[in-house]
């Protein structure tokens, strides 16, 4: 039988050891997407980024105009106003990298 105090201290121990192990793994996931997000190598994948939000915003839009039920149009204004956030700060992005396109259409 092994008396309660190393119970307890293995308990504390484990439980340390899986909540720094969590933190380190949140931690590397979000510096990664920091990396992802800020870094365009290429203007092609900015430029799909940027179509790829464009189309998702304007889908949003299209639905957010279909729908009926309090909860789904709640949803849709949020997505508008993700997509146009993030459809910004790709433009930024790309005018910052001197990245030069045709005009998109709509919206």
């Amino acid at each position: 039988m092994v008396p309660s105090i190393l119970r307890t201290i293995d308990l504390k121990s484990i439980k340390h050891f899986f909540q720094t192990a969590i933190k380190a793994f949140i931690k590397s996931r979000q510096e990664k997407k920091k990396v992802q997000d800020h870094n365009f190598s290429d203007a092609e994948d900015l430029m799909n980024l940027l179509r790829t939000t464009k189309e998702q915003w304007s889908n949003s839009i299209l639905n957010y105009e279909h729908m009926t039920e309090e909860e789904m149009i709640d949803y849709y204004s949020y997505q508008i106003k993700a997509q146009e956030i993030r459809f910004k700060y790709l433009l930024k992005k790309a005018k910052e990298q001197g990245v030069k396109a045709k005009i998109f259409k709509g919206l």
